[in-house]
């Protein structure tokens, strides 16, 4: 009964084991050749689906574009590197809510302004139709 215990725990020690490096230390392992000073490296990578992703690789001094899914890689076309930019430069920054909130609140008072005027000219011009039918009447 003790041994089956014990194989059971070891057991589940090298399966533990086995599970973490293939989850947490594989992928770290991977990442971190990328880091070596190689000659090629990913400056940028867009998601497209899944496991679909568009890379932007420099080899030497050459960029390309590639299409990665799970089963090819293809070379969609070579970057002039004067047209590419700079690449992993921070986004712009986008505005706060409470900007949005101010800018917003400004659109809104600029449309009442404009209902309000809207429905005083609707209302003179209702009264001056009333008045054209009062003096039509009266002749």
């Amino acid at each position: 009964m003790l041994e089956t215990l014990r194989i059971l725990v070891s057991l589940s020690l090298v399966l533990l084991l086995a599970y973490w490096s293939l989850r947490v230390l594989l992928p770290r392992l991977q990442t971190g050749r990328a880091d070596l000073g190689g000659s090629m490296r990913i400056l940028d990578r867009l998601p497209l689906g899944m496991r679909s992703y568009l890379c932007v690789v420099k080899v030497g001094e050459k960029i390309f574009l590639i299409s990665v899914s799970p089963g090819s890689v293809q070379f969609l076309a070579e970057i002039p590197s004067d047209g590419i930019g700079e690449l992993g430069a921070d986004p712009p920054v986008p505005p706060s809510f409470s900007e949005i909130l101010q800018s917003s609140r400004g659109a809104a008072e600029n449309a009442w302004e404009q209902v309000l005027e809207r429905a005083s000219l609707f209302k003179e011009k209702k009264r001056g139709s009333s008045h054209d039918k009062k003096d039509h009447n009266d002749d």
